[in-house]
């Protein structure tokens, strides 16, 4: 199997405005989920997973 790593200036998550730099994802990235979960947790609170995820975690 043959790898090939293409450099990006930044990544566009679709359906937000924010943008984060290669350079910054290590920081920026759990961020930004941190805080979409903090806005966001609302939506799925009591929510049942229809697709068995999150079984058999401890």
């Amino acid at each position: 199997m043959k790898v090939v790593y293409e450099h990006k200036r930044a990544m566009t998550l679709i359906g937000f405005s924010e943008r984060i730099r290669q350079s910054e994802g290590r920081v920026q990235c759990p961020a930004f989920w941190a805080d979409y979960a903090r806005r966001y947790k609302r939506l799925w609170q009591g929510a049942e997973p229809e697709n068995g995820a999150g079984e058999g975690r401890a």
